[in-house]
């Protein structure tokens, strides 16, 4: 077997550095609770993977999963008879170094047929992609348990779909450009150093949830498939009525892209015909969306780009 440069028979290098900061969301919290009074972790773009799937096996081979667990108790030095095989499903990489091409790395330009691999510890996830005979090993990602269990929890939470059903399907190395990873509120300081983190895409095999974290989990973020003008106008309609002090504790628990039936975004005022016959009546795409600050909810509906904002219902 022989294996990659991201296995410790080679040089190992790691591009990360583990980036400590003041929290912005505390995990915790996305673990307590799906109801408003733990308000899920703050949200943007859920990106589906850009490799092709085949039809998948019941699991992969005994002969791959030894070999990874011998990859990842090589690099970690851990017993390779503490870890266990957590998940596995066939992939079909986009080339001879499975996606994972260091720089200046030549691969070949063939599909390979092979597997993705998850092992864990009880601490730790080692996630590993290799080809059809586990000849290639190649490390894409190594994160705590708390870290993917909080996400698959607030992807369960937001969604209403059990965790039996979530996978983490891509992890992608990142450098976010401020403490609040790129995705800041409006009235929201961030820390302006840049944060080593990842990128993660979770799916129920039909839709698609993708966040953003630092190195350790400290700061989790959600990643909505609002425009981010859309969100800019619903936080500071919120602001206007003055109500809410600290940006952070506000967060987006339901996006929907609705088509409304007028220019009032199906919200008429005073009702009957008359109120009616103020709206323009064409057609308008826009959101339905809700956020939270942990005790109170406000609903919206919204043109598309949040030119036009509507409150709702408010409510705790």
């Amino acid at each position: 077997m022989q294996i990659s440069k991201y296995h410790s028979r080679c040089p190992w290098s790691s591009k990360l550095t583990i980036a400590t900061f003041g929290l912005l969301f505390a995990v915790a919290p996305v673990l307590a609770s799906s109801s408003p009074q733990a308000a899920p972790i703050n949200r943007l773009t859920a990106d589906s993977m850009n490799v092709e799937t085949p039809t998948p096996a019941a699991s992969a081979p005994a002969t791959v999963t030894q070999a990874v667990i011998a990859a990842a108790a090589e690099v970690s030095g851990i017993d390779p008879n503490t870890l266990v095989l957590l998940e596995s499903e066939a992939r079909s990489w986009p080339d001879g170094c499975l996606g994972l091409a260091e720089i200046n790395e030549t691969c070949t330009q063939a599909l390979v047929l092979g597997w993705r691999v998850v092992i864990t510890n009880g601490e730790q996830r080692w996630f590993y992609r290799t080809d059809g005979e586990a000849d290639q090993v190649r490390l894409e990602a190594t994160l705590p348990n708390s870290l993917a269990d909080a996400i698959l929890a607030d992807t369960a939470s937001r969604s209403g779909i059990s965790l039996e059903q979530l996978t983490i399907s891509e992890i992608v190395a990142n450098v976010w450009p401020d403490g609040c990873l790129g995705l800041e509120v409006p009235g929201e300081y961030c820390t302006q150093a840049l944060v080593d983190g990842w990128r993660l895409v979770i799916t129920d095999g039909e839709r698609t949830w993708a966040y953003r974290t630092d190195t350790q989990g400290l700061t989790i973020r959600y990643e909505s498939i609002l425009p981010r003008s859309v969100i800019n106008a619903v936080y500071q309609a919120i602001f206007a009525e003055g109500e809410v002090l600290r940006p952070s504790r506000l967060a987006i628990i339901e996006e929907e892209q609705r088509t409304w039936p007028n220019g009032c975004l199906g919200v008429v005022e005073g009702g009957g015909r008359a109120g009616e016959d103020r709206c323009t009546q064409w057609l308008v795409e826009g959101w339905r969306v809700v956020v939270t600050d942990g005790q109170r909810l406000w609903t919206f509906h919204t043109d598309y780009n949040g030119e036009q904002v509507v409150l709702v219902a408010k409510g705790p």
